[in-house]
């Protein structure tokens, strides 16, 4: 502390500035640190918050916040986990992801593969198929 006196106040006010510096620097680096943690531990915990299957959370986190609000394209990998987890009818899992879309007004059974099956069940006439 008695050496702190002597020094002159122009000299004082240098290595504060350069301790404030320092200290700014280092809380730099460490809120960069804690922001990267958030990120990483954050997201699952948000996804798990929001009740997202958990395949989501392992293979498409950053697909699923991309694409949030079209839920079918969140995977590449576990599209038939996450259509069986919402209870979506198995010949539009059969089917894929991409008529499910186009045809998700349509009932299920109309898809490319099985418009034979659906005009039967619509009970079209034979002459009209």
């Amino acid at each position: 502390m008695e050496c702190w006196k002597k020094l002159s106040f122009s000299t004082r006010k240098l290595i504060l500035r350069k301790k404030n510096m320092l200290k700014t620097c280092k809380d730099g680096r460490n809120r960069e640190k804690q922001e990267a943690q958030i990120q990483e531990q954050g997201v699952q915990k948000y996804l798990v918050n929001r009740r997202v299957p958990a395949q989501i959370q392992e293979q498409g986190v950053q697909k699923y916040l991309v694409h949030r609000r079209v839920p079918a394209q969140i995977q590449e990998q576990g599209v038939q986990k996450y259509l069986e987890h919402r209870r979506v009818t198995a010949q539009i899992q059969e089917q894929g992801v991409q008529e499910y879309l186009v045809h998700r007004r349509v009932p299920a059974e109309i898809q490319e593969q099985d418009v034979q099956k659906y005009l039967v069940h619509r009970r079209v006439p034979a002459e009209l198929q």
